[in-house]
């Protein structure tokens, strides 16, 4: 492939996922999720607490009535994640207009709860009196495909009456916050009447909500296809590090694809881990960190050893300053350092090993070998090895050993080749310098 060909094909891509990443609705699902990790972290560190499956552990917290105590982080985290995901993705869609955050957040919450197919408790109990409850079912994972339909369509609509000046005008002199509240009020309402209608009209449906309509037909159809399909996460991996290799940071663009169908996927492994119950999802976003990202894009872990006995001293410096972030999973400076970018020296085990990887571990999953992903979502900057224990067990554990060794010798050949290279020049270089001198 010349270098015509590659620069053409690179700005086609970057067109491509130019256009992914530009895009407002993707950036604010995108965003939105990272920052609700505050959320999923605490959540899942709390269950792993909780869960520990060591039964004099579990005696303890029964009989101390700790139990009680250590089984609420998850109730008010992943269990009403729907309500996180609808403010937060909401919030971001409206700073992509340059629109007050806050006031989309709070309008797409209320307008979540305006479709809410809410429950009465009355006859249930033998009181003669309405008594509404909320659906819990809806405020976790089975939430939050509408959750994020909500958020982008009611903060779009909210820039647009804005853009439109369509709002209660304050005069001048009247503090900023005080004028952001006036200026949301006929927007709110508009957006209300809106949800109220898609509500009036869902309740034609035969599920009789919008809840339940898009969980039957979209959401449930197509998470249960992602979180079997063993070659959605392998064409996943290898997308991510083709998209590496020309320059753009796959991760970021395709996993803000999945991340909506996969973070269903490990709120409900996490429940039934909390419950000691069978863990119903073999992939979610923890899969592909567990195993085709471990360590880093291009599970670069191998070429960090290698270059601590380089020949040239650029890899050995190198080497030495990315050992330690290399093991817990920050490698963009090895990356762009090497570089790996647009380098056929190592193009070949940056791409084809962690799609091998991610397929073998995949099919060791598939035959019970490894566990499925418990759901805990690690904070980034977990060592491997540690990872896999956290959200596996010490099988995940070993396999990820397993996957470092493999890696040190998929990438030793080709390093071997470019270390030399270097070597030579770094040699030629010192000649010259004593010629100079």
């Amino acid at each position: 492939m010349n270098n015509n060909n590659v620069d053409g094909f690179r700005r086609g891509l970057q067109k491509v996922t130019g256009a992914i990443q530009s895009s407002k609705p993707m950036n604010a699902i995108s965003s939105g999720f990272i920052s609700l990790m505050i959320v999923m972290m605490a959540g899942a560190i709390f269950t792993l607490i909780d869960a520990i499956p060591i039964d004099a552990y579990q005696a303890f917290l029964e009989n101390t009535g700790l139990k009680a105590i250590t089984s609420i982080p998850i109730n008010v985290t992943m269990n009403l994640m729907a309500l996180f995901v609808v403010f937060s993705i909401a919030h971001k869609m409206a700073e992509q207009y340059e629109k007050d955050g806050f006031s989309a957040g709070f309008i797409a919450l209320m307008s979540f709860f305006a479709l809410l197919p809410f429950t009465d408790m009355g006859p249930m109990i033998g009181l003669p009196m309405e008594i509404l409850v909320i659906p819990t079912q809806w405020l976790g994972a089975g939430g939050v495909f509408v959750s994020i339909v909500v958020a982008l369509t009611s903060a779009r609509i909210y820039a647009f009456i804005l853009d439109k000046k369509i709002y209660i005008k304050m005069p001048a002199g009247v503090p900023p916050v005080i004028e952001k509240s006036f200026a949301a009020v006929v927007p709110a309402i508009i957006i209300l009447a809106i949800m109220l209608t898609v509500r009036f009209l869902f309740s034609f449906t035969e599920q009789g909500s919008m809840f339940a309509f898009i969980f039957s037909v979209v959401q449930q159809p197509l998470t249960g296809f992602a979180g079997a399909s063993i070659p959605v996460a392998v064409v996943a991996i290898l997308m991510i590090h083709i998209l590496w290799f020309f320059g753009i940071h796959g991760g970021m663009v395709v996993m803000s694809l999945l991340m909506p169908i996969f973070t269903p996927l490990a709120i409900e492994n996490l429940n039934a881990f909390q419950a000691g119950a069978e863990i119903p999802n073999m992939i979610t976003s923890g899969t592909m960190m567990n195993f085709g990202m471990v360590t880093g894009s291009g599970i670069t872990i191998g070429l960090v050893v290698a270059m601590l006995r380089a020949k040239s001293a650029r890899y050995r410096t190198l080497g030495r300053l990315g050992i330690i972030p290399g093991i817990c999973g920050i490698n963009e400076p090895l990356i762009f350092g090497t570089p790996i970018i647009l380098n056929l020296k190592f193009a070949i085990p940056f791409i084809a090993m962690p799609t091998l990887v991610m397929l073998i571990g995949l099919l060791l999953t598939s035959w019970g070998i490894l566990p499925n992903h418990n759901g805990v979502g690690t904070p980034l900057g977990t060592p491997v090895i540690v990872m896999g224990f956290l959200t596996g067990g010490w099988r995940v554990a070993l396999f990820q050993a397993a996957i470092c060794v493999v890696s040190y010798f998929s990438y030793l050949p080709f390093f071997k080749k470019a270390d030399a290279e270097a070597a030579a020049q770094e040699a030629d270089a010192a000649k010259a310098n004593e010629t100079e001198v």
